[in-house]
């Protein structure tokens, strides 16, 4: 219960035994709920120092310092929640994405499109961690079409194009076909928007038509299908005019 004498009892215990991280944890909680979040991640800082294999305290840490602003040390935080089994945090990755690319001010007055560097590598462990996760690399593209550009985003989309892949069973599911499909309508987007070289577009040439042949085996006649073939007649006429 948020009641004082919990409060108080919470604080007693921590006073006479200041390694119990169970107590911190929950006076961390507890601080949540009564929307003291600076006291909450003090709390949860001492719980993580003392159980530092615990994915949940840094998951819940990360989340109080993203709202306080303090955005480099939730991304830290959040990466530590990986590193220790926890699982990628997608409200975390959307509200720090949201910052870097508004370069909201930090805590320390410093302006957060700074951590740009820092949010690639925190979005690069979401998307290796659930590479089928579309929301992941929904965010890591989000964050590259504001702060970087199509070289920096094109690398992306591949990858996501190769997790659909791999992933899903799009040569017999439409749905998942409609998803391949529109990745590579983006990944051919990007590349043909960074003037790439004709080698490299040739390979990427290689790769859609490999597309809709599989796709053409059992879901010729979907839309995903079909914007495939789009696809691949786009680059095509590209190709033509650069031969």
């Amino acid at each position: 219960a948020s009641s004082p004498q919990a409060l108080a009892d919470l604080r007693r215990v921590v006073a006479i035994d200041p390694e119990h991280y169970q107590a911190w944890a929950t006076l961390g909680g507890l601080f949540g709920q009564l929307r003291q979040p600076r006291e909450a991640l003090c709390a949860f800082r001492e719980a993580c120092r003392l159980r530092g294999e615990k994915h949940e305290l840094w998951k819940s840490s990360a989340a109080l310092a993203a709202d306080l602003s303090m955005y480099s040390e939730a991304i830290f935080r959040g990466r530590r929640a990986l590193e220790t089994g926890g699982a990628p945090d997608p409200v975390l990755a959307a509200v720090l994405a949201d910052a870097v690319v508004k370069d909201t001010r930090a805590a320390d007055m410093t302006g957060a499109r700074r951590l740009l560097p820092q949010l690639r590598t925190l979005l690069g462990l979401y998307t290796a961690a659930q590479p089928g996760a579309a929301q992941h690399w929904q965010t890591a593209l989000y964050v590259e079409r504001k702060c970087g550009g199509p070289a920096e985003a094109a690398p992306l989309l591949l990858g996501h194009l190769a997790a659909l892949r791999a992933s899903t069973e799009w040569t017999k599911d439409a749905a998942a076909l409609d998803a391949v499909s529109e990745a590579a309508a983006q990944l051919v987007e990007a590349r043909l928007d960074s003037g790439c070289e004709p080698g490299e577009l040739k390979r990427l040439g290689a790769t859609v038509d490999e597309l809709v042949h599989a796709a053409a085996e059992r879901l010729a006649a979907t839309a995903g299908s079909e914007g495939l073939r789009m696809v691949q007649a786009r680059l095509r006429r590209h190709l033509e005019d650069l031969d």
